[in-house]
């Protein structure tokens, strides 16, 4: 084969085919494959697929003069690159094409010089510098005088650094000719062809792939309102083996980015589950675990949509209960709701931090005196210099993690372990032993208030379960399926609850489907390998999915939450970055909804909060949607601050998702105003991110392990808050301040766009 020829029509019907997008449908692996190998057939309603002596031509139905043609002999990157790459070549490049064809302007990765142009298709991770070189309206004669106008020929692919198109060597014109001369020749009876198709029901049964009707094609925002059968039908191939899987007694772990439809995943499969139980006569229990209270209620109306509320907390022999963790153990031992530091996750731990500076403030007063002359100078330095709010986070992993989880709050154990990366610099025992005085005064304030925090439920609870009574009751009350949504939000001493709660007594079967992705784990220190599914359930009983297919953000969008996660991984050897090779599931159409992520920079504080109303008003207007579907997202709280008792933006009420209990996600007429700390199981049309400065993105650490942490922590609630969005990202710099450089790496590759107003 010495090229592909692309008609304008079929470029058209090929990057608005919601199935051409990704590798993860079958559709986009037999496009790809028949271009590699052409060894089974490819058909595609609206497009005739013609083999010539040299090439293959793709025509749409409008058949028209103007084409794109690959040199398949001198642009190599057939050859060079993975299916999933081909793919997302191919559509940057068709929809070059269509930018070209419609006057259009070209966006940061195409640049171009006199009539010629280079594509970068490529995510950060499969390489900057590689790019396709093309020539716009080639000058051949001949074909021009067969009224061939704006053609595109794409001659060479290359991994060079330094980009001159100046100096790109000229075409050979030779395979665009033949090409050119083989489309001419089946023009005529390729309009007659399509002639003869008019109204008439065309069913492919003899190719290797499945056929979508072109009226199918909608927004993947509709996706969500979908029936149950109708969304079965448009899951990928990864999806598909995660919803549909016959494995009930072994792990299934589903990986991947935000927005990928790892939760939709579980939910679907969930349902399948229970029909197909229903259809047998067979009991099933199922329990739904989430991490807080705002995914519980994202789950419970995603399956109500879905027409599963017949199952929910039913007493019949199939049913799904859908909890958090934290309440389903609260019940177990039985605790009430008013003895817990909060009923929510979240909300808990917020409180929990809270009391651990007010228990450190206190130490130190009593007790500092005493330990300064014992204590290592690193630590001495630490307890002097740093702020007490970066303090409070770092004593609140030690204590959860280490002390009760580890240590099981036993002086000696705990004194015995080794301190870790990235955490409180303990160097002697004297380190340890006024943490643990910090931990005590900690201890006595939940007492004094007669409450128990999230660490105190879940290991009485492990306690329990790990007991006699548990193990004779099980039986009866444990569940034959576990569902765990966003498994990285539990840290050691919940995740080990989840072995506990299936009915099997000898534990040799974990019948659990759960979903994770690391990077979006708030103040995580990136060292995984103590997690209990990292220890347990690993290996070859575990089904281990990864999704790359992004369907909620815009590829713009997802560029710049690769390039966020690739500065993570860059910085921080742990730092997981989940868009190793990722696919976008937007189609061309939905594209032109996007709008390039931007950093806009005023001139102070006053002048950027004051912008914010005008760009929700003007948001909501450009996407003709709710004020609930805009989100303001707050990286620093304190900023909050500076707005006073304002109660509107752009003129809509402001639902002020701060906590549990103020704000609730369903009332439409209000704009969102949260912290990343409680968007999990959110998305929105667009997210306006105020205050992405130094000094606030990451907030300031003194000494140099919080700094680390800091950086890390802001790294992955810039990542989560920008992947709520679905078109657009609106970034707000006070001039007071420079540019958070946690952005550095996606502006120098230009994955936003800065604007000073």
């Amino acid at each position: 084969m010495k090229y592909l020829l692309f008609e304008k029509s079929a470029v058209e019907l090929m990057i608005n085919h919601p199935e051409l997008q990704s590798l993860e449908y079958s559709t986009g692996k037999a496009f790809i494959r028949y271009l590699c190998d052409q060894r089974d057939e490819f058909s595609l309603r609206g497009i005739v697929v013609k083999q010539t002596n040299h090439g293959i031509l793709f025509v749409g139905e409008k058949v028209q003069k103007t084409f794109l043609v690959i040199d398949t002999e001198k642009c190599l990157i057939f050859q060079q690159k993975s299916d999933a790459e081909l793919l997302m070549a191919m559509q940057k490049l068709f929809r070059f094409c269509i930018r070209y064809w419609e006057d259009m302007p070209f966006v940061a990765c195409e640049k171009t010089f006199q009539n010629k142009s280079a594509i970068f298709p490529f995510s950060f991770s499969a390489g900057i510098a590689e790019h396709i070189v093309v020539i716009r309206n080639p000058d051949v004669s001949r074909l021009a005088k067969r009224n061939m106008d704006k053609c595109v020929l794409a001659y060479d692919f290359t991994n060079q650094t330094t980009i001159n198109l100046s100096q790109a060597p000229e075409p050979d014109y030779g395979n665009y000719t033949n090409a050119g001369n083989s489309f001419w020749t089946a023009y005529h009876e390729i309009r007659q062809q399509f002639e003869d198709q008019k109204n008439i029901e065309v069913e492919t049964t003899q190719s290797s792939i499945n056929v979508i009707e072109n009226s199918s094609i909608v927004q993947q925002d509709g996706f969500k309102y979908f029936p149950y059968e109708k969304q079965i039908e448009r899951l990928t191939e990864p999806q598909r083996k995660v919803v549909m899987s016959e494995n009930v007694n072994s792990p299934i772990r589903v990986e991947g980015p935000a927005g990928t439809g790892k939760t939709v995943s579980l939910i679907l499969r969930a349902i399948y589950m229970l029909k197909k139980a229903e259809s047998t006569g067979e009991p099933i229990r199922i329990i739904f675990l989430t991490h807080s209270d705002s995914t519980e209620e994202v789950v419970r109306q995603q399956l109500i949509q879905l027409g599963a509320n017949k199952w929910i907390d039913s007493e019949q022999p199939r049913s799904i209960r859908v909890q958090t963790l934290l309440s389903w153990c609260a019940e177990y031992i039985h605790i009430e709701p008013t003895q817990l530091v909060d009923h929510d996750a979240n909300e808990a731990k917020q409180n929990q931090l809270e009391l651990i500076r007010e228990a450190f403030e206190q130490v130190k007063k009593v007790q500092y005196d005493t330990y300064k002359n014992m204590i290592s100078d690193r630590f001495l330095r630490y307890l002097s210099e740093e702020n007490i709010v970066q303090i409070s986070v770092m004593l609140q992993h030690e204590f959860s993690t280490r002390i009760k989880g580890i240590a099981g709050q036993d002086w000696e154990r705990y004194k015995m372990m080794k301190p870790i990366e990235n955490g409180i610099p303990e160097e002697n025992e004297y380190d340890k032993e006024f943490i643990y005085k910090v931990f005590m005064k900690y201890q006595d304030y939940l007492e004094t208030l007669n409450v128990y925090d999230t660490d105190d439920v879940s290991l009485e609870a492990l306690t329990r379960l790990d007991a006699p009574l548990w193990r004779r009751k099980r039986v009866q009350e444990g569940f034959q399926y576990l569902f765990v949504d966003e498994m990285h939000l539990f840290n050691l001493n919940e995740q080990q609850l989840f072995h506990y709660l299936t009915d099997d007594v000898t534990q040799k079967t974990i019948p659990i489907c759960f979903a994770l992705d690391y990077s979006q784990a708030i103040g995580e220190r990136g060292d995984h390998s103590d997690n209990y599914f990292e220890k347990e359930l690993i290996g070859k009983k575990v089904e281990r999915l990864e999704y790359s297919t992004v369907f909620r953000c815009s590829p713009m969008i997802t560029e710049l939450c690769a390039s966020i996660t690739a500065s993570g991984a860059m910085l921080f050897q742990n730092f997981v970055n989940p868009y190793v090779e990722y696919q976008s599931g937007f189609t061309a159409k939905e594209e032109a909804l996007c709008d390039v992520p931007k950093l806009l920079q005023y001139s102070g504080d006053r002048e950027m909060m004051d912008s914010i109303g005008e760009h929700v008003r003007r948001l909501v207007n450009k996407y003709k949607c709710q004020p609930n579907e805009i989100g303001v997202i707050f990286l620093d709280e304190l900023l909050i601050n500076l707005w006073g008792d304002i109660s509107q933006l752009g003129g809509y009420d402001i639902n002020w998702l701060l906590s549990r209990n103020t704000g609730e996600t369903g009332d439409r007429r209000k704009v969102v105003v949260t912290t990343p700390d409680y968007i999990n199981g959110l998305e929105f049309k667009a997210v306006i991110l105020p205050g992405i400065d130094q000094g606030r993105v990451p907030a300031e650490g003194i000494v140099d392990i919080s700094k680390n942490f800091l950086r890390y922590s802001a790294l992955n609630k810039l990542y989560l808050a920008c992947s709520r969005a679905q078109y657009s990202v609106l970034m707000l710099n006070s001039g007071t301040h420079r540019i958070s450089d946690c952005l550095s790496h996606a502006i120098e590759n230009e994955r936003i766009k800065i604007e000073k107003l």
